[in-house]
């Protein structure tokens, strides 16, 4: 990622995301499991963040540049920092491995080349997507689930999408 995006050089941004990853970090569940988070921003228009299994996460400037508040980036990086917690990434790719097995079996006993074996793989890869795409809506619901819990318990008003929750 850091060979392919430009990351932001500029100390206080970089600082300033630190600040709100650790601070959901440092409540998470996976604060006990050993998860390395670390938080790097980098240089793209795009609003949007995303995490690799074992916890580096990287956000787009144009996240940061549309948040309305510290609230708001907390509340995209702690859904991120869920589907790390959740092991979404590795479960999805463990699946995509156990579902292409049934088309390049289907492939090879039907020579692949012939109509019956294109239909054949091509309903196979219909199923395949429809299943990988129901078992990312349900990732995607628990990851919005748990990011709501990271960020209450970090201190951030999930609610309202925003500012932090006073202390008293």
């Amino acid at each position: 990622m850091r060979e392919e995006y430009d990351v932001v050089q500029d100390r206080f941004l970089q600082d300033y995301l630190n600040k709100i990853g650790n601070r959901l970090a440092a409540t998470a569940p996976a604060r006990d499991s050993g998860f390395p988070f670390s938080f790097t921003l980098l240089n793209h228009s795009e609003v949007n963040a995303f995490a690799l299994p074992g916890g580096p996460m990287f956000v787009f400037t144009g996240l940061v540049k549309e948040a309305d508040s510290e609230g708001q980036s907390a509340g995209v990086m702690a859904h991120e920092m869920s589907h790390v917690i959740l092991r979404h990434g590795t479960n999805q790719a463990s699946k995509a491995e156990i579902l292409q097995l049934p088309a390049m079996l289907a492939s090879q006993a039907t020579g692949g080349g012939s109509l019956w074996g294109q239909l054949l793989q091509f309903g196979i890869g219909l199923g395949y997507n429809s299943v990988l795409l129901k078992f990312s809506r349900t990732d995607e619901s628990e990851a919005d689930a748990l990011g709501t819990r990271i960020m209450a318990s970090a201190g951030y008003n999930p609610i309202r999408n925003g500012g932090l929750l006073r202390k008293a």
